[in-house]
């Protein structure tokens, strides 16, 4: 089977609530939907979430380039394929992904299966957190009431880098939170927003405080003591830092994590499965994110949470900031679960 063109459609949406990390303010998503048609007609979907400016700006010829090199490649070829476009390509790596995951499905398509089946079939169905942005109190009031009302339990705050209105706000959402949830767990996302510092000022500041936290994503870009890591009650999870196996395994050196976040739509098929295995075989839990996307760049990552069954944390929560469907492809969307039919 071969890939007979690749077209790019603009995904524009606004979100529900205005996304705001240590990293800054999203209002809306500017995305890119690929459409892999092969020889026999199919179409195969995949998706490019926005992602840094500078990616954004040079995604289009990135994608035209690549339209050209696939232009009668057999799909049996896709790893070579996708190998060579990171190599040249280091700076577009959810552009890349995105093409990797359009043509590990076109190959899955021309063998007569799925990815579901593919990774496993373990299970049939998962259960997503959702995150929280760091909000006015208006603003978290209304997302925290609607995501009570369909029955998450389960929420990751995303803390701006400010001490003070960090804590305020973990309290406020806790506040809020705790008499409509039952079984309430928190997760707190920096996104390396703190110093060492900095982060033990915030430990100390909670450590008293009856928050039920789950773990801890990305506190801080520098290395953490042994003396700090130790002494923490709850897991640490690196995200944003693992770009890949490398830098996993680098990571691992210093011993000083306890998970992963394994995003599809940032590291691709052949990286992200190989970070599972090195999690695996080092002890690690495993945490499944997303970017800000759509169900058809979404479904994969599901695919893989459901058919593998091993991912103690699921954050798969984009399509709920998007005025998303609820249905794609062998995927049902109720409240928080996923379910694969």
């Amino acid at each position: 089977m071969r890939v007979k063109t690749v077209r790019q459609k603009r995904l524009r949406k606004v979100l529900k609530i205005p996304f705001v990390t240590s990293r800054g303010e999203r209002r809306n998503v500017d995305n890119v939907i690929l459409e892999i048609e092969m020889a026999d007609g199919r179409l195969i979907l995949s998706e490019v979430p926005s992602a840094t400016t500078i990616e954004e700006m040079g995604r289009k010829e990135v994608l035209n380039k690549a339209k050209t090199e696939l232009r009668g490649l057999p799909v049996c070829l896709w790893e070579d394929f996708v190998k060579d476009m990171r190599r040249r390509h280091p700076e577009f790596p959810l552009t890349v992904s995105a093409l990797e995951i359009g043509l590990f499905k076109a190959m899955l398509c021309s063998k007569g299966t799925d990815p579901f089946e593919f990774f496993g079939s373990a299970i049939s169905r998962i259960e997503t957190d959702i995150t929280v942005p760091f909000s006015s109190w208006q603003n978290l009031e209304r997302w925290l009431e609607a995501a009570s009302r369909d029955g998450f339990s389960t929420f990751k705050l995303k803390l701006k880098g400010d001490l003070e209105a960090d804590l305020e706000f973990l309290s406020l959402a806790y506040r809020l939170l705790q008499t409509k949830v039952h079984g309430l767990k928190l997760r707190l996302d920096f996104n390396r927003a703190y110093d060492v510092r900095t982060f033990e000022k915030f430990l100390a500041a909670i450590e008293k405080e009856p928050y039920p936290i789950e773990l801890l994503e990305e506190p801080t870009s520098e290395a953490l003591t042994c003396r700090l890591a130790s002494a923490l009650p709850w897991p640490i999870f690196l995200d944003e830092s693992i770009m890949g196996r490398e830098d996993l395994m680098r990571a691992l050196e210093g011993r000083l994590l306890s998970g992963v976040n394994i995003k599809l739509a940032r590291t691709g098929i052949i990286e992200s499965l190989a970070m599972v295995e090195i999690a695996k075989g080092a002890g690690l839990k495993l945490m499944i994110g997303c970017m800000m996307e759509s169900l058809i760049g979404l479904s994969t990552s599901v695919y893989l949470a459901c058919g593998k069954g091993i991912f103690q944390f699921v954050d798969l929560d984009s399509i709920y900031f998007l005025h998303s469907k609820k249905e794609y492809e062998r995927i049902r969307v109720e409240g928080p679960f996923y379910e694969v039919t």
